[in-house]
């Protein structure tokens, strides 16, 4: 209706007619103002209508939307179950085949060795009669040989008594030869304790009032000194290269002219240090010496303590197994085969030594002897040229 009035209102004016008055103005106003209100009412809930058919659309599309995808969910979801479902059928169906397949192989397998078996079963049968036919005629052996047994038992058993008392016999000689190689090494240590008394003190020739233009000390007279404080005081014998014999020259104390203190006797430098070089030597093989006297020593001592473990008679194998112990260790300890007859200590190579060192002590007792035969020569003819006023 304000539509068509205000349509009119150009046409109105356009054909001449006059103008309307204020009141018609003012209420065609308020009706303008009517309808201007009443439409903008009815666009405003078009609006609201607008707006609440789009929301209901919004809501009906999420719905929609929702409702596919829950759709396609559960299509899929039945997918995936009819896939696994085939699959585990498939694999089942397969895995049956396989099992089909193995039962009829171990079928043929199972029948061929029951063809083996029963092939074998009908040779064992026959084996098993030859060998019951063997065995008895081995248990007829055997019974013949078990008497035989019997008897090389009764050899063996009265062998046995004859053996406990040969071991018997023989842990008590084993013992006595113990007891005698101790005896026998105490017996080595005086025997060459004594021996090495008679190599001390060989050539007294400090002795001699003879003067020297340029002594050495520690010569000749220190050596002498060493192997008579070291020498047996009683020992004397006319045998001995250490004791002086009777036609060696007095001593200071002795009826002599004093005048012999101050001869010179030509060459006496000469042989008194010939003299000091052998009484070196000789102190050299006397502590070669004194060493293997030292080893036999320590022997001896070792085959004591192994005796002094015997307290009662019953005890000898004690001692002897302990002396076969000791042996062991110090076969191993030296790098000696312990299953060999090897003793520990090389015997022959201590009588070589022995041997040697003797034979050294004697070569050079014999030289001394010889320069104080020399000397004392040489002594007399410068004595008598003195005595006699020529010298």
């Amino acid at each position: 209706m304000w539509q068509s009035s205000i349509a009119e209102e150009p046409r109105a004016c356009g054909t001449g007619f006059a103008p309307p008055s204020p009141r018609q103005s003012q209420s065609r106003d308020n009706a303008l103002g009517l309808a201007l209100e009443r439409s903008q009412d009815h666009i405003e809930a078009l609006q609201r209508e607008r707006d609440e058919a789009q929301r209901k659309a919004a809501e009906q599309e999420a719905e929609v939307l929702r409702l596919t995808m829950l759709v396609e969910r559960s299509e899929a979801r039945r997918s995936a179950n009819m896939l696994a479902s085939a699959w585990s059928l498939s694999k089942f169906l397969r895995r049956e085949l396989t099992e089909v397949q193995r039962l009829r192989r171990e079928n043929r397998e199972a029948r061929d060795q029951l063809v083996a078996l029963r092939t074998e079963v009908n040779q064992t049968r026959g084996n098993s009669e030859e060998k019951r036919q063997r065995f008895e005629r081995i248990i007829s052996e055997q019974r013949e040989q078990i008497e035989a047994l019997q008897e090389a038992n009764g050899l063996a058993e009265r062998e046995l008594q004859d053996r406990g008392t040969q071991s018997s016999d023989m842990e008590t000689a084993l013992f006595s030869c113990l007891q005698e190689r101790t005896a026998l090494l105490q017996f080595m240590v005086d025997l060459l304790s004594a021996l090495q008394t008679l190599f001390y003190d060989p050539t007294p020739f400090t002795r001699l009032r003879l003067r020297s233009p340029s002594p050495t000390p520690g010569g000749a007279n220190c050596a002498g000194r060493r192997r008579a404080a070291s020498r047996e005081t009683w020992h004397r014998h006319s045998g001995c290269y250490a004791c002086a014999s009777s036609d060696w020259v007095p001593a200071a104390g002795q009826p002599l002219d004093r005048s012999l203190k101050d001869l010179q006797v030509s060459g006496s430098d000469d042989l008194k240090e010939l003299c000091s070089a052998l009484e070196g030597e000789i102190a050299q093989a006397s502590q070669a010496f004194s060493a293997q006297v030292q080893r036999v020593l320590a022997e001896a001592e070792q085959s004591a303590r192994a005796v002094s473990t015997v307290h009662q008679p019953g005890q000898q194998m004690r001692a002897c197994g302990a002396w076969v112990e000791q042996e062991k260790r110090r076969k191993e300890k030296q790098g000696l085969p312990a299953d060999r007859a090897v003793p520990s200590v090389d015997w022959g190579e201590e009588r070589a030594q022995y041997l040697t060192t003797t034979r050294a002590m004697e070569t050079k007792f014999a030289q001394l002897i010889k320069l104080r035969r020399l000397l004392q020569a040489k002594f007399n003819a410068a004595r008598k040229k003195a005595q006699t006023g020529k010298y």
